[in-house]
């Protein structure tokens, strides 16, 4: 949901608030949005081994991943250097590498209405369906 939030202030061309923005998103704090997505990203990639013995880097998600993260990370220079077409293009790159990496870990692309509200998110059987 932040890198949708993000995706939002870059969309609006305010070149202050996408530097503020990114600050956020990029900040040293662990529990930042891209921190998050380092690191819960690599374990969900990781997750879909199938088999012990395949090095982690040959994980067709892993692939993807480092691919979302490289996108991820042309998008910070992007933002950081306060041009808003730059950071509008760096975006929608990334979003192309982040829906691949989605694509790979069995997850809907980021546009997909299920993100709308993170409270409510359901991606597998919600509801009446689970039962």
């Amino acid at each position: 949901n932040a890198y949708r939030e993000l995706g939002k202030v870059i969309a609006s061309g305010d070149a202050a608030a996408i530097k503020k923005a990114g600050k956020a998103f990029w900040s040293s704090s662990e529990e930042a949005p891209a921190e998050e997505l380092k690191s819960a990203g690599y374990l969900l990639a990781v997750a879909f081994k199938i088999d012990s013995k395949i090095p982690p880097d040959k994980i067709p998600a892993v692939k993807d991943y480092k691919k979302m993260m490289g996108g991820v990370e042309k998008l910070k220079a992007a933002v950081s250097s306060g041009k808003a077409a730059d950071a509008a293009k760096a975006y929608a790159a990334s979003t192309d590498f982040l829906n691949l990496y989605l694509d790979a870990v069995e997850l809907p692309a980021i546009g997909d209405s299920r993100y709308d509200n993170p409270d409510t998110a359901c991606f597998f059987q919600c509801g009446e369906e689970a039962r």
